[in-house]
């Protein structure tokens, strides 16, 4: 259960922004849908320990994370959260394997533990990434940084993954197909998932229930309960045209779809 109940505040000389997120739920994948700018980073940032809210509770599985009223406040790596970021944050000096161990090594302990050692290679197997394991992420394609990404995230065994705008820096050929491999490791790995996005292609293939921002609020909450519902959730999100689309542009869509 990942129970969300949290105000913050952040503002610069031109702005101020408000926060006020609320949400729970026991869901394998939930996403916060919605514009840049609604507050979803926000509400990522307080659940990993990077953001700390003026007020409210943040509760993992029955764990209080963050509890102002308790004063409870865990640190960052002690959450138990992993965090892929939308742009997958790898260390460019470090190999593959070493990206995905990173998290796993401290200024005291260098070598990791045999346990440790084969979590990375059956993650690496896992991912596909055990023939470039020792190369540097400069050399990758866009996905495979970001299943090296991914990778790292799951390294530290986490109880929840936070996956920031996942497919937002990839070309949108290889989305289709990234997702499906996204819902396959969530499977095999048995670990639920908070996702942003604001590509409602992202909600039909991977959401189990979704929480739509807008202006720093949760407006709407809409379950997912299975495939027959997903199309019923696209028309839900994403109004009809203002106007009637031109043969042209009918065949151009067309046309992008079947290359997906």
């Amino acid at each position: 259960m990942i129970d969300v109940d949290i105000r913050v505040a952040v503002a610069d000389r031109h702005r101020r922004f408000e926060l006020a997120a609320r949400f729970a739920t026991d869901v394998p994948v939930a996403v916060l849908y919605g514009p840049s700018g609604a507050g979803k980073s926000l509400t990522l940032q307080a659940i990993a320990g990077l953001l700390r809210p003026a007020s409210g509770h943040i509760r993992v599985g029955g764990r209080a994370l963050f509890d102002s009223a308790a004063g409870v406040d865990v640190p960052a790596p002690r959450r138990e959260v992993g965090y892929l970021f939308q742009n997958y944050a790898l260390f460019p000096h470090l190999s593959v394997r070493q990206n995905v161990e990173f998290g796993l090594r401290s200024w005291c302990r260098r070598r990791l533990a045999p346990a440790q050692r084969e979590r990375v290679d059956a993650l690496l197997d896992s991912l596909g990434l055990r023939p470039m394991a020792g190369s540097r992420p400069s050399s990758l394609s866009g996905g495979q940084q970001q299943r090296v990404a991914l990778a790292r995230a799951l390294a530290r065994e986490p109880r929840l993954l936070l996956l920031d705008e996942p497919f937002a820096a990839l070309n949108p050929m290889l989305r289709a197909s990234l997702r499906e491999e996204l819902a396959r490791i969530r499977r095999q790995w048995d670990i639920p998932m908070v996702m942003i996005t604001h590509d409602v292609d992202d909600v039909v293939a991977l959401a189990d229930a979704v929480f739509v921002y807008a202006e720093g609020r949760i407006i709407r909450q809409i379950d997912v309960p299975g495939a027959e519902a997903r199309e019923a959730v696209r028309t839900e999100l994403v109004p009809p045209p203002a106007r009637e689309e031109t043969p042209a542009q009918t065949r151009l869509r067309a046309l992008l779809g079947s290359a997906r």
